[in-house]
């Protein structure tokens, strides 16, 4: 019985002489008889056709993003040209009312800090905050804000923060004793403004004490906002809202994506061959049957629901994932328009190139890992530079009917198809990349899975070998393993050379085999002429 090593050496020189065969053919008649290339190309229309339904076509349908994100933070209700997100923070803001002195002034945190300040004065133990310079006991001074309380009161993140200008303005760190004149010629006047204003040198006021003071007063104020906002009932659930609303309409968009991807490549392939089969032309029934192909495509759709259920968890846990980090950034800087969709793709990409890498749902090598997750990122990287290239016409497209709405997504969705078909083609061809990726594989391999590997291999070769085995007329081959069992029986039977030559020459005329000789004695007289030769 022939071991395992040369059963594979043998398969071997198999695959070596069908691939020398193709390799006698001309460059295109080999694509045309190569078994990958059709698959290929349908797995890159796959790739670029759902790429192009959920980021071009979808997207524009289920989400409409804006600067600021669907989540009012401190940040973007600041940054001018963002509007609120929520109609009731918008509606909280118009309607606070006007700045009201008097109560700031009566206000009972302002009363305990003035008197504070003013015995300390009277101790002759309190120097001017904007000056540096000792009070004298009897100096006129005020109690200034150093962030006004008039602009505290017109802070669009003092609304949102639900705090009320007296207790935000009459902190202990934003309120200082100065000189009545500096206080009078601040007046509401931010400490930046102020310094541009000639009444700032002409009090003496020390700029690097008055910024100072300054920062320390608005990072202390900020602080107390973001506590009071980020902690409240209202964010949190405007939050947890955005990001289960975003969540949602992504894996809507991830599972109808797969559907209308799976109808369009089926229906595109039924397409040709009804238009093929017509030789005259008949409307009614080239639309019957093509109402027909849609029906078995949308069934055959259906069918693969554990795929679309797939599609649609990681669809949602990228739309959650986007949305938090959107709602993250903008706690710090207003984000642009495109950041929530760069954000959607990018999160959708790391999911399924987790998935590929360490869940392995298709049993794939690590060289094969690394070349899907790859192709995964250069799909989104298109995507990404797509809807950068699709915003960028839009801005320029602004004001031109029809075609400044059609324009922005053609060229953005072509941009799109060009980039991911280029990369996933180079991916596939490059020997570069097929040298890093054996890298990276030999890297991250195990001996464990090495062996596992070589006996996959094996495995695959037996099964080969098998089906070549299976084409063999059993019975036939039955009937020849007794036959020549017998034979063996009455070769070890012979006793001496006399007897054994005398079975051979039998087993010979009963298996029709045809000698120069008829019997021993000719076999004799054969062997003996030495112009004469035996010839299997």
């Amino acid at each position: 019985m022939k071991d395992i090593a040369s059963i594979v050496r043998e398969l071997d020189s198999v695959e070596i002489y069908a691939e020398s065969e193709i390799a006698g053919l001309s460059d295109s008649e080999q694509a045309a008889n190569s078994p990958t290339a059709n698959t290929l190309i349908n797995q890159y229309e796959q790739v670029v056709v759902r790429s192009l339904i959920t980021s071009f076509g979808l997207d524009g349908i289920l989400f409409h993003d804006k600067a600021g994100g669907d989540v009012d933070t401190l940040e973007t209700v600041r940054t001018e040209g963002i509007a609120y997100a929520s109609k009731t923070n918008e509606a909280a803001y118009m309607n606070r009312g006007a700045y009201d002195s008097h109560s700031v002034h009566s206000d009972a945190g302002y009363i305990s800090r003035n008197r504070e300040l003013s015995a300390l004065k009277k101790s002759g133990n309190l120097t001017d905050a904007y000056t540096g310079q000792k009070f004298a006991p009897n100096a006129k001074t005020d109690l200034d804000h150093v962030i006004s309380a008039k602009e505290i009161h017109d802070e669009p993140a003092r609304v949102l923060a639900g705090l009320s200008t007296e207790e935000l303005a009459n902190t202990p760190d934003n309120l200082y004793m100065t000189s009545s004149s500096i206080n009078r010629s601040k007046n509401a006047y931010s400490a930046s403004e102020f310094m541009d204003r000639p009444g700032s040198k002409r009090y003496g006021v020390d700029g690097r004490r008055l910024m100072a003071r300054d920062k320390a007063s608005r990072a202390a104020y900020n602080r107390r906002l973001a506590g009071a906002y980020y902690t409240s009932s209202g964010f949190l659930k405007s939050a947890t809202g955005a990001a289960l609303n975003s969540g949602v309409k992504m894996g809507i968009r991830q599972a109808v994506g797969l559907v209308l991807t799976e109808v369009w490549c089926s229906v595109r392939e039924d397409f040709a061959r009804i238009a093929e089969s017509f030789r005259n032309f008949e409307l009614g029934e080239f639309l019957h049957r093509i109402s027909d192909s849609f029906k078995r495509a949308f069934k055959r759709a259906g069918e693969k629901f554990g795929h679309l259920i797939s599609s649609f968890k990681d669809g949602l846990l990228s739309g959650v994932l986007a949305s938090v980090s959107t709602t993250l950034i903008n706690m710090f800087a207003a984000t642009a328009k495109n950041i929530a969709r760069v954000l959607r793709e990018c999160f959708s990409s790391l999911l399924q190139a987790f998935k590929i890498l360490f869940l392995n749902p298709d049993n794939l090598s690590w060289a094969e890992r690394f070349r899907a997750v790859a192709k995964v990122i250069a799909v989104s990287v298109s995507v990404i530079l797509g809807g950068l290239v699709q915003e960028a016409v839009s801005k320029m497209s602004v004001g031109i009917p029809v075609l400044g709405d059609v324009l922005p997504v053609f060229v953005g969705t072509l941009v799109s198809g060009i980039l991911s078909v280029s990369l996933i083609y180079f991916l596939d061809r490059s020997e570069i990349f097929r040298k890093v990726a054996e890298f990276l594989e030999s890297f991250f391999k195990s001996g464990f899975e090495r062996t596992v590997e070589f006996f996959r291999d094996v495995n695959i070769r037996l099964d080969k070998y098998m089906a070549e085995l299976a084409k063999i007329d059993y019975a036939t081959f039955a009937r020849e393993i007794v036959s020549v069992s017998e034979i063996n029986a009455r070769i070890y039977a012979a006793k001496s050379e006399l007897e054994l030559n005398t079975v051979l020459h039998a087993v010979v005329k009963e298996r029709g085999i045809s000698l120069p000789y008829e019997d021993l004695a000719g076999l004799d007289k054969f062997m003996l002429d030495p112009n004469t030769r035996l010839v299997f």
